[in-house]
């Protein structure tokens, strides 16, 4: 529910800009984390009222239990109540029993294994009910599960694991006060420190069979150690050229990820994960190379991906995604200018590349299991925040958040269509995730890059097509998708409403919006009205909103337009034009299409007519109807009124009665009318 909330918060936040974008995006979040949140409590007060009756149920069937023991104990008396017959259907005759108070007639039907018939065949004997077997406690709920930290510092072994993140830390500190106090040689001080970390290895791997945790623990702080030593060569000493400190540090991660896959053991690439990622920050003397420090962390990343391939590890995953991109955001806000972009740019998309393969991996690795192979937090939280520091890096280019949208969304739709191919429903929830991804940056991308109105006539269409397929598939989630695009189309439109209309009639950004919004709400509803069996009922009664929705649009639209357009005399002789022709075509489709819904819109000719008789009544300024050779329009109307009544004669109603009636004296009101002011202009001589 938040992915979806982020998508639509985002969508709408972007008609105010790439911030607006981002606040529409954390605003949606916290939307669909509420609605999350109500659905699990409504969830959880039917799961109460459930053991509520159970436990009703229970103590019913007690009471039952106890009433049937004590016509067990009162069967023998003498002033028992009359009998009630019992039929064993094996012995062919009734077995007379006592009940100890009126009830309903018990016919038990005897098993094969049933007493001797002489037990049955004593008088006032009944058959002794068994007992029922002990009711199991109620389970009590299991403990919750201890965070990663509580089971890293007390799960064995405490005072070694606490005593390991002292000396990682003590090292770090006195490589930095070594550096900083020139106490001993830089050459001797690296060296004994290097020693060191391969001494903690070597120990550490020896004792792997004997002390399993105690190995794991030194070899993780003897790589830790490494990456520290290497990293402090090149940064603070310049001991090292860049191409050599890389390389070793690439070895180091191959290392870390053999030992861990050798021995199968997540702990230890945690360990050295996190050692790794710490030291740029520990031997930071604050001058803010970005260069050295991002393709550090690339190396540390190419390690995580290189075990990723082989194990199925996701804490080693989130250790690995939340240090990267934590620690770029804080370079970002701290040190980002836009002469950095050609520098920062390429490890953004590498890191953004790592783990979109990362979490591929995970789902290939997990899926044969069928259960929890899709980590949402690398799926979904990798191209949020990806996208979040790419605006901000390409905030200085025009139209850059939206290629950046775009391209991303170009990604995720090759992948889910790549995976697709080849893995078929194997990865069926990953393909839709990246599907919904695609869809969702390709929808933002647009009000990026144009005005409201392309936007809404984007969206308009992306939401029919995605409702199109929720119906084909019998899945709810793209049918609520299209309906919300549906909603967001017309809201983006209105948004940009006041922007300056082209001159060309027809073909201009204020009607094409609007038309582009009425189709897409009319195929809606009437492909929600086709398949009504396969959709729920609220659905349906949205389709007809949707009608609605999608009729204003379409008379809107074309009653501005013609306002617009016809600049000389009134303009109601096209407006009739256009009324007749509209509830005509929309006669037809209900015929051809069977769609009940449109012939609602053919009916609407008349009260339409009525409107505009109105409309010429009130205005002053109309001399009489056929004014400006409004005779046309007139004329279209009163034949297309007669079209709809004519097409409604195989299914007559109430209603189409009254339009007759009503279409009779609207005749008679505006011939009368016309024909009044031609004798009074043309026969008297005087022009009303």
């Amino acid at each position: 529910m938040w992915f979806w909330g982020l998508l639509i918060g985002a969508a709408i936040g972007a008609l105010g800009g790439s911030e607006g974008a981002m606040g529409g995006a954390i605003l949606g979040t916290i939307i669909g984390v509420i609605v999350g949140l109500a659905q699990s409590s409504n969830a959880k007060a039917l799961n109460d009222q459930r053991l509520r009756d159970l436990e009703t149920t229970v103590k019913r069937l007690a009471e039952t239990v106890s009433r049937l023991e004590s016509s067990s104990a009162y069967a023998g008396k003498e002033t028992a109540p009359p009998p009630v017959a019992i039929i064993a259907p094996e012995l062919g005759s009734p077995a007379t029993v006592v009940a100890p108070f009126p009830q309903p007639t018990i016919s038990p039907v005897l098993p094969e294994t049933a007493p001797a018939p002489e037990a049955m065949d004593s008088p006032g004997a009944v058959p002794t009910p068994e007992p029922l077997a002990d009711i199991p406690p109620p389970t009590p709920p299991a403990p919750s599960e201890p965070s990663l930290i509580w089971k890293f510092l007390f799960g064995g072994n405490t005072l070694v694991r606490v005593g390991v993140i002292v000396l990682f830390f003590g090292v770090a500190f006195l490589l930095k006060y070594a550096a900083q106090h020139n106490m001993i040689p830089i050459e001797l001080r690296l060296a004994g420190v290097v020693a060191g970390g391969i001494a903690l290895l070597i120990l550490g791997w020896r004792l792997r069979e004997k002390r399993e945790a105690y190995a794991l623990m030194l070899q993780g702080a003897g790589i830790g150690i490494l990456y520290l030593s290497i990293f402090a060569a090149l940064r603070l000493y310049h001991l090292v050229p860049p191409g050599f400190s890389f390389a070793l540090l690439t070895c180091i991660a191959i290392l870390a990820a053999l030992l861990a896959i050798l021995q199968n053991a997540p702990a230890l690439a945690v360990t050295g994960a996190v050692g790794g990622f710490l030291a740029p920050i520990l031997v930071s003397t604050g001058s803010g190379n970005h260069v050295n420090l991002f393709s550090f962390y690339a190396v540390l990343n190419a390690g995580i991906l290189l075990v990723a391939y082989f194990k199925a590890w996701r804490v080693l995953n989130l250790v690995g995604f939340v240090f990267t991109f934590m620690i770029a955001l804080a370079w970002g806000e701290k040190y980002y200018e836009p002469a950095y972009f050609s520098t920062t740019e390429p490890f953004l998309i590498l890191f953004f590349i790592f783990y979109v393969g990362i979490a591929v991996l995970f789902a290939l690795r997990r899926a044969p299991q069928l259960t929890h192979y899709v980590d949402g937090t690398i799926v979904f939280g990798t191209p949020l925040i990806a996208f979040g520091l790419q605006t901000a890096l390409v905030r200085h280019m025009e139209f850059g958040a939206a290629w950046s949208a775009l391209g991303m969304a170009a990604i995720y739709l090759m992948l889910a269509t790549a995976l697709w191919s080849r893995k078929g429903g194997t990865l069926r929830l990953l393909v839709e995730s990246f599907l919904a991804l695609g869809v969702g940056f390709a929808t933002l991308a647009v009000p990026l890059a144009f005005d409201g109105r392309l936007t809404s006539a984007t969206w308009a269409v992306e939401g029919a097509a995605a409702l199109w397929v929720g119906v084909r598939q019998g899945r709810w989630l793209p049918r609520s998708l299209g309906l919300l695009l549906q909603l967001a189309a017309g809201i983006a439109f209105l948004a940009d409403l006041n922007s300056p209309t082209g001159g060309t009639p027809i073909l201009n950004s204020f009607y094409l919006g609007c038309f582009m919004v009425s189709v897409a709400g009319l195929f809606c509803a009437w492909y929600l009205e086709q398949f009504r069996e396969q959709i729920s009922e609220v659905e349906f009664a949205l389709s007809r909103v949707l009608f609605v929705w999608g009729l204003v649009w379409w008379f809107g639209a074309g009653v501005a337009e013609i306002e617009h357009q016809v600049l000389e005399g009134p303009d109601w002789n096209a407006e009739l034009l256009f009324f007749a022709a509209s509830c005509a075509a929309f006669t037809r489709l209900w015929q051809r299409l069977d769609w009940n819904m449109a012939r609602l819109a053919g009916l609407s000719v008349m009260p339409l007519m009525v409107a505009v008789t109105a409309a010429m009544i009130v205005n002053r300024g109309v001399a009489h109807p056929f004014q400006y050779s409004s005779w046309m329009g007139w004329a279209a109307a009163f034949g297309a009124h007669l079209f709809v009544l004519y097409r409604h004669e195989e299914k007559p109603d109430a209603g189409v009665g009254w339009l007759h009636s009503v279409g009779f004296w609207l005749f008679v009101v505006v011939a009368a009318w016309e024909c009044g002011w031609q004798i009074n202009n043309y026969v008297i001589g005087q022009p009303v």
